[in-house]
């Protein structure tokens, strides 16, 4: 008490607490929260607890005592890192707050550097991470009475709280009262949305030429519905393509041809045997081949198997030509959609959407591409300008020179060099329009309605024109 009958009140301490919201995809917190546990570990303090509700809720002991038996199976592992035939297993005491802050005291600070006249910031010990998995799962008591139980020992006992919330950030002040919310300093954290996390794995997986194995239309179809309307689970999504790749390779003795590097692959078939050229005779592509040449090379292919794998080294190559060419252009075709509004884009205003729909029809012959392409082509000048420039941006990052996919075998559209020639004009086209624009701007009154009608119909005329005809046509 002061010199006036005042308390003096101690400084209320707060647990920093991250309230992390993950979203409703349940079957992949056990796998996100384990790869959390283990990079805070590696990168931040070896003394992460992780908990849940199926063990921590008949009780605050049962609580206590799970946390202890983390920490101390951490402080084992790291025993038997060091010195590996002293660790021993260690006996599991009364589980209380107060055996918690013994264990912290003997285990992370160190007295001999205590005693020295070191700042305490240079050697400041590392914190307990205590993750609470699934906080909504978690008995509200439980709760409770872990946050007033560790606020009063901050200093001494150093703790951080993650909350993994699947809904939302009301469900902590739902759950805790106002008195156990304001011992906690919250800050709050999100993770990426599922399908956002889609989107990057598809990209890696089946969006780069190098990838030699590529789902159907059927089946890739099939997984991306199980993931939008059943679970939002990119773990099973990722178990669905394990499941596809094994089927593939047990089933298809051809699969040894699937290689990344194409060198590999040309070696591969030079060392096909008599049994496996006849297997590549059987499939109905060869046979759809075979039908499109003159009957003195459908002989060669047929009798001869060194003329079949010469055949075999050439589709191939052509065949990762046309994978380079095609995600060339649905890259493309996905930057000129992306300023249209996505309720009223058929095609999907996601690239793994588009891709679906490339599978699974000629993406030009659909009704709807008619329908979108016409609202493509009333596109501001500045929307059409950044998704042209996208394109242009896109096409120059092909890993392969562009200038070699001329010929393509029979794949009939023009190269990829020519068509980010063709995008440059048309861009060139629209920043001399909209130059015209502005200095019409500058124009009297009197003349600039009748100067803009004039400029917009000729430079539609032709650029409309090039738009239509090049961009069309090259998607086609």
């Amino acid at each position: 008490a002061g010199g006036g009958g005042h308390v003096m009140v101690p400084p209320r301490l707060e647990i920093p607490t991250a309230a992390l919201v993950t979203g409703v995809n349940m079957p992949d917190h056990d796998a996100f929260f384990g790869e959390l546990k283990r990079r805070l570990r590696e990168s931040t303090t070896p003394y992460v607890v992780l908990l849940n509700s199926k063990s921590c809720n008949s009780g605050m002991k049962a609580t206590m005592t799970e946390i202890l038996s983390q920490l101390f199976s951490s402080t084992s592992e790291e025993h038997e890192e060091n010195e590996p035939s002293v660790a021993k297993k260690p006996q599991l005491p009364l589980s209380t707050m107060s055996v918690l802050c013994s264990w912290y005291r003997e285990t992370c600070i160190d007295t001999s550097t205590a005693e020295e006249e070191i700042p305490a910031t240079s050697c400041k010990p590392p914190p307990v991470v205590i993750v609470i998995q699934d906080f909504e799962g978690f008995s509200a008591h439980v709760l409770q009475s872990l946050v007033v139980s560790l606020s009063p020992r901050v200093i001494e006992f150093p703790v951080v709280l993650i909350f993994g919330i699947a809904t939302s950030m009301a469900t902590v002040h739902r759950i805790l009262p106002h008195s156990s919310s304001s011992l906690l300093s919250i800050e709050e954290f999100h993770t990426a949305h599922p399908t956002t996390i889609l989107a990057h794995v598809i990209k890696e997986l089946f969006l780069r030429p190098t990838v030699s194995f590529r789902l159907g239309p059927l089946a890739y179809k099939f997984l991306l519905n199980q993931f939008l309307c059943a679970n939002f689970s990119i773990l099973n999504f990722r178990k669905g393509i394990k499941c596809a790749l094994m089927e593939h390779f047990h089933w298809q003795p051809l699969s040894i041809l699937c290689e990344e590097d194409g060198e590999r692959a040309e070696k591969t078939a030079d060392k096909l045997t008599h049994h496996q050229c006849e297997m590549v005779r059987a499939t109905p592509s060869f046979q759809r081949h075979i039908e499109s040449l003159d009957p003195k090379k459908q002989l060669q292919l047929l009798e001869n198997d060194k003329e079949l794998k010469n055949e075999v080294k050439t589709q191939l190559g052509s065949l990762r030509k046309y994978h380079v060419q095609f995600l060339s252009l649905l890259t493309c075709l996905h930057h000129l959609l992306h300023p249209v509004p996505p309720s009223s884009n058929p095609l999907g205003a996601k690239m793994y959407e588009l891709y679906s729909v490339c599978l699974q029809h000629q993406i030009t012959e659909e009704s709807k591409f008619g329908s979108v392409w016409e609202l493509v082509r009333l596109l501001n000048q500045t929307d059409l300008a950044e998704a042209l420039e996208s394109c242009v941006l896109s096409l120059s990052k092909t890993a392969a020179p562009l200038s070699s996919f001329s010929d393509s075998g029979d794949v009939d559209i023009p190269s990829l060099k020519e068509l980010q020639e063709a995008l440059r004009d048309f861009l060139k086209q629209l920043r001399e329009l909209e130059q015209r624009q502005s200095k019409q701007r500058d124009s009297p009154p009197s003349q600039l309605s009748v100067q803009s009608e004039i400029s917009i119909s000729s430079c539609m005329s032709g650029s409309q024109l090039v738009y239509c005809t090049d961009i069309g046509m090259i998607l086609h």
